[in-house]
């Protein structure tokens, strides 16, 4: 059966129809995919963006935990502990020899002071006026007996005068005599024997009680008298006979001015000097006395210390003997403590030691082992024994009782290349050592090193790092099946 025209049409117009849809089908999945496409290549260029950016964040972080040493010099050290107390070498409770009233205090607790520095003063203005009274005592007998010693030329000067008027005056009389000489050399001798009369009368007419120094007074007037009247009788005969008496008398006069001049000269006598210099210890003895109770009203440091207590304030009156003040020698502190009997044997006096204070930190003090006991405390099982450190030097802020811990250094290699304990790695299945290097453009390579000694924190290599190189160590690397040498 024929469809016809209109027939045709519509079959045609019906796989037209087709086509056209089958190709929109296709140009829309061609669109999908391209879009899909370029998505997917956003996508994948942010996901590397992304991951670049964590890889970065994650190496920053890595090398701001890393931990590095720039690989040095040094000394590696084998310790033994120990830990103890610091006491100080001597405390003494000082107190006054003499009772009395607290008129200053001095210092304070926690002061420092040297041996000798005063401490506390008693009211001792009577003992201060006795002191300085013996003391120009005792300056003036010392300047007495120095007199004596010297010859004073003044006294040379009169004396050799004296001599030169006796030497005119024998002149004169071998010269000539007159009678108007004779004359009034016999109105001398006259006088001259009134004047012993008057003596002689005047010591029989004394009262018989007077003391023995006036009745020794009265005696030499009378032989003073006596030899005036003597030597007025003997000048009268030697003018009588030709002058001779008065020439002799004149000469007489020679020699006494001769013999006072070398006596002058001579100084003072042995007796005189010795009698200066009893003057002169009994003079310092007084002021011995003196000093010594202007002295007990002042409280000294027997000793350089730091004053811990002082027991008293201005004003108390206190009592002899009494402790006032505590004075304790911090020069120097010594650490007392304990050791374990594992390291007894490599433990020694003399030894040097390192000692570290919990109340000054980041402060290490050189210290010397000074005492190790021979007999051990059973505490809990274990056997300990006492040790002393000595401080090599003195800290005034070290106080007795704090606590201590000491690094006895029983071995010491100087002067060698190191690095800290915990840069050091062992390769647990090889079993060889080896540290991280960090290289200058931030990576880090592994290197195998040889070892020597092992200190308590630093370890000695012998080979495979140079000093200035830095070496590198991640904490997680505990974690590692690397595993930490030494651990």
């Amino acid at each position: 059966m024929n469809a016809g025209p209109f027939a045709l049409v519509a079959i045609f117009s019906r796989v037209s129809q087709d086509k056209v849809e089958k190709f929109m089908s296709v140009r829309r999945s061609l669109i999908i995919l391209t879009i899909l496409t370029l998505l997917l290549s956003v996508g994948m260029a942010f996901l590397l963006a992304d991951e670049d950016a964590r890889a970065e964040t994650s190496r920053e972080e890595t090398l701001a935990a890393m931990q590095t040493y720039t690989v040095q010099q040094g000394t590696v050290l084998i310790t033994i502990p120990a830990t103890g107390t610091m006491k100080a070498r001597e405390v003494s409770n000082l107190s006054f020899l003499a009772s009395g009233q607290v008129d200053q205090i001095l210092v304070q607790e926690g002061d420092y002071v040297e041996a000798g520095a005063p401490l506390v003063e008693l009211k001792n203005r009577s003992q201060v006026i006795t002191y300085e009274q013996a003391n120009l005592n005792y300056e003036a007998a010392v300047r007495k007996y120095e007199d004596l010693l010297v010859v004073d030329e003044n006294d040379i000067e009169i004396a050799e005068a004296n001599l030169n008027s006796a030497r005119g005056s024998y002149t004169s009389v071998a010269d000539s005599v007159s009678d108007e000489t004779i004359a009034a050399a016999e109105l001398q001798y006259e006088q001259a024997q009134i004047a012993l009369q008057a003596a002689q009368r005047a010591r029989n007419e004394a009262n018989p009680d007077l003391d023995e120094a006036a009745v020794t007074l009265m005696d030499a007037r009378i032989g003073e008298a006596s030899f005036n009247a003597e030597i007025a009788r003997l000048r009268l005969e030697d003018l009588r006979s030709a002058n001779q008496g008065e020439l002799g008398a004149a000469g007489a006069r020679i020699a006494q001015a001769e013999r006072q001049l070398e006596q002058v000269r001579a100084g003072a006598s042995e007796y005189d000097v010795e009698q200066a210099q009893v003057a002169i210890d009994q003079a310092e003895a007084q002021l011995d006395q003196a000093k010594l109770s202007y002295d007990r009203t002042i409280l000294t440091a027997p000793f350089a210390g730091t004053v811990a207590t002082i027991n008293l304030e201005p004003g108390q009156r206190i009592s002899a003997g009494v402790p006032v003040v505590q004075l304790v020698d911090v020069t120097p502190m010594h650490l007392s403590g304990e050791i374990d009997e594992l390291d007894l044997r490599q433990v020694s006096v003399g030894q040097p030691a390192q000692v570290e204070l919990d109340a000054l930190p980041n402060i290490t003090l050189d210290a010397t082992v000074s005492f190790l006991s021979s007999s051990g405390n059973t505490e809990n099982g274990l056997v300990r024994y006492a040790i002393e450190l000595e401080l090599d030097a003195s800290d005034e802020r070290i106080r007795p009782g704090m606590t201590a811990e000491a690094s006895i250094i029983v071995e010491q290699v100087p002067d060698v290349i190191v690095v800290p304990n915990r840069y050091v790695l062992q390769d647990q299945e090889q079993g060889t050592l080896y540290v991280d290097i960090l290289m200058s453009d931030g990576t880090v390579l592994s290197r195998t090193v040889t070892i020597g000694t092992r200190g308590d924190d630093y370890t000695e290599i012998l080979s495979g790092l140079q000093p200035g190189e830095t070496v590198a160590f991640m904490p997680q690397q505990r974690r590692s099946g690397l595993g930490l040498f030494g651990g």
